[in-house]
């Protein structure tokens, strides 16, 4: 047995997941003290702390809760390029 996907294909493992990983990332992100940092030295956020990096992430990627992040795809790659960008700057410091 196989599950499908909505155009009646094969769903692939990673496609299954990627939502959860998704949600994961974010919850990570927010507990990031380099990520409020980078938030902050940007001035999307005037409070380095979870709480404001919090808000700020749900506002950037169009979600309520994260848990919206399971099945917003859109959300899903709006939360890579954000990561992409936080992990570039962050490797800029090293």
């Amino acid at each position: 047995m196989v599950r499908l996907n909505g155009d009646e294909q094969p769903l692939q493992r990673e496609d299954e997941h990627g939502g959860q990983k998704s949600v994961r990332l974010a919850g990570l992100l927010c507990r990031d003290k380099d990520f409020w940092e980078w938030l902050h030295q940007d001035d999307q956020i005037f409070v380095p702390d979870e709480k404001e990096a919090t808000d700020w992430l749900r506002n950037a990627t169009g979600v309520a809760s994260r848990s919206e992040l399971k099945t917003n795809q859109e959300a899903r790659n709006h939360l890579d390029r954000i990561n992409k960008d936080f992990l570039k700057w962050k490797n800029k410091r090293s």
